[in-house]
């Protein structure tokens, strides 16, 4: 122990004589070796201590302490509830003037937002749709621009064999 913390011991423990027993030995061993700690020990209980030792202890009225008290207990925070019970207390302390606006309120609000939801569904299939036919148009472009060349081959060599063989049928 260093004196740093033997006097930060005597100002927190030692002036009160409430010093914990995990400290009591080191700060005991560390006041044996130690004049300068002896000393600020001494000064610690002139300065602080003595000066109160013969004052005499004033009797307080109990409704003060009672007013302490329920002021204490007025700022305390309530003990853990799971969220669904606290969400419960916390429902029944809100008044609400008319109920039936309320229900109303969280009814259109449902609605509201299943419409809303819809319509987003519904664009993105619109948008999918279109993505599909516009691949249908050029799949539909490239096809006829084979058909084109096709027919443009076919009225060569192949055109005179289909006449000759539908002309023997």
């Amino acid at each position: 122990m260093n004196c740093k913390q033997a006097r930060d011991l005597i100002l927190t423990y030692d002036a009160d004589d409430v010093m914990p027993s995990r400290f009591k030995k080191d700060f005991e061993n560390h006041l044996f070796y130690c004049s300068s700690c002896q000393e600020y020990k001494v000064l610690v209980k002139r300065q602080s201590i003595d000066p109160f030792k013969d004052l005499s202890r004033e009797q307080v009225p109990s409704e003060i302490w009672q007013n302490i008290n329920a002021e204490i207990l007025k700022s305390q925070k309530p003990v853990f509830q799971p969220s669904f019970i606290g969400f419960l207390e916390k429902l029944k302390r809100i008044s609400f003037p008319q109920p039936r606006l309320v229900f109303a309120s969280a009814i259109s609000f449902v609605l509201i937002m299943l419409f809303a939801a819809r319509i987003f569904v519904m664009d993105q299939r619109y948008e999918l749709a279109q993505k599909d036919s516009q691949e249908q148009i050029e799949y539909s472009a490239y096809l006829l621009d084979d058909a084109e060349m096709s027919t443009e081959i076919s009225e060569g060599y192949g055109a005179a064999l289909e006449v000759f063989l539908l002309a023997a049928l």
